[in-house]
């Protein structure tokens, strides 16, 4: 524009910022758009390898516990102790004696 023998070119410089401007919005739009699902992808991975990590480490702290508790006052593991012989012998009369009451039942059952 032409402007008392002056050349004007205020309005075109500021088209060329605005233009520039424009494109710099849309480029850091893009830009954080893309490091906010980096971020995200990041911070769903940490989580998901920490809960693994805790529930492992809970586990064995669980475990350790349980050694701890079962151990006797020696140290050593407490082993299983055997069945008293005498009571065990018990048993298998009462269990003998069970089987025979159930066979008479069934026979007295027919008989009728």
């Amino acid at each position: 524009m032409l402007r008392k023998g002056e050349i004007q070119m205020k309005e075109r410089k500021e088209f060329i910022e605005a233009q520039y401007l424009e494109e710099l919005k849309g480029a850091t739009v893009d830009n954080l758009k893309k490091v906010s699902y980096h971020g995200l992808v990041i911070f769903i991975r940490l989580y998901v390898r920490a809960s693994s990590a805790i529930k492992g480490w809970w586990d064995n702290l669980k475990n350790q516990i349980k050694n701890l508790y079962k151990k006797n006052s020696k140290g050593l593991p407490e082993e299983k102790q055997e069945i008293n012989k005498f009571l065990k012998m018990i048993g298998d009369y009462k269990r003998k004696v069970r089987e025979i009451k159930h066979r008479i039942r069934r026979e007295e059952e027919k008989n009728l």
